[in-house]
């Protein structure tokens, strides 16, 4: 048996442009490939429902199930927001679950807290929850804001104002 492998040089890097193998009289020949994450990170990991943990400068980050970066290497707090069955939720860098799928929608942290919603956008209820998924401020706001240097607006009743992390 005998074993060949292509290679081609393209933007700054080796890449196999094929390869194949011969035994006897037969011979099978697998040609290109399409590049579907770029030749820049140092380790690349696939793990949860497919998220793929990637190594960039010794710092880690994720990528999503269509290859897109959705937490940039070392752009995070050690935990990815992902959708999963319509449950929004978080998993930690090992693609382990960190915060359950359970909520209808879910943002990023800031200022430690992250913005998450049960029930529909018309009749939902707004809170914020830590990285240990308790609830910090109650599910009782029609809409609110991100935290900001230790405040947050929020609509309640119809209403906006503003509340503060004491």
């Amino acid at each position: 048996m005998a074993a060949y492998f292509e290679f081609s040089y393209e933007n700054g890097a080796w890449l196999l442009s094929g390869f194949g193998f011969e035994i006897g009289n037969a011979s099978v020949s697998f040609t290109r490939y399409e590049v579907i994450v770029p030749f820049i990170y140092e380790w690349v990991y696939k793990t949860f429902e497919g998220i793929t943990l990637v190594t960039l400068n010794n710092k880690q980050g994720l990528l999503d199930k269509n290859w897109a970066e959705i937490v940039p290497p070392g752009k995070n707090d050690g935990m990815a927001l992902v959708q999963l069955d319509n449950k929004w939720g978080f998993v930690d860098m090992n693609g382990d679950i960190a915060l359950p799928f359970e909520y209808d929608y879910l943002r990023n942290f800031t200022d430690g807290l992250a913005v998450a919603m049960y029930g529909s956008w018309d009749e939902g209820k707004w809170g914020f929850i830590d990285k240990n998924g308790r609830e910090i401020i109650p599910f009782e706001f029609d809409q609110v804001g991100h935290f900001a240097d230790g405040v947050a607006a929020v609509m309640k009743d119809g209403k906006w104002g503003f509340i503060s992390i004491k």
